[in-house]
């Protein structure tokens, strides 16, 4: 059997313990036969990108009361006030996060979508990536302001 024939088998069913010595035996030593392995890899990638989600949630829904001095009709002298000054680098922070999470879900989830549709697992990636450099964009744009005011 060769390895192309050897790789379909393994990939077409699923590998039990009295199946993997039979499998050993037929030229499959060289591919790790244990069960689920690519399925506690994409579990892993899921369970990653759940709680970057989570952490981008948090932190977006958190970083609202802090831009409150941004709301004001006279934003810089209320940003240049020594309060202002804390909560507006704090929504900084919070805003920089949510964007290193928002491509933190891009990396996590493109695996797995991957198996389902490569063109829209792409598509899903670039998006993200787009929320997570507007995000830091609105991080610079709020350190700016600090400096500005």
């Amino acid at each position: 059997m060769s390895n192309k024939e050897c790789r379909n088998v393994y990939h077409s069913i699923t590998i039990y313990r009295g199946q993997a010595r039979a499998l050993k035996n037929k030229g499959l030593r060289k591919y790790n036969l244990k069960k689920g392995v690519k399925m506690n890899s994409y579990r892993n990638n899921a369970i990653a990108a759940g709680v970057l989600f989570i952490i981008a949630d948090l932190v977006g829904f958190l970083s609202f009361p802090f831009l409150a001095p941004m709301n004001a009709t006279n934003y810089l002298v209320s940003v240049s006030t020594n309060g202002g000054l804390v909560t507006t680098t704090t929504a900084a922070l919070l805003l920089f996060i949510g964007g290193a999470a928002a491509i933190g879900i891009a990396i996590s989830l493109y695996p797995v979508l991957r198996k389902y549709n490569e063109g829209l697992a792409l598509g899903a990636v670039g998006f993200r990536t787009v929320e997570g450099v507007l995000d830091i964009v609105g991080f610079i744009g709020l350190l700016l302001l600090i400096t500005l005011s």
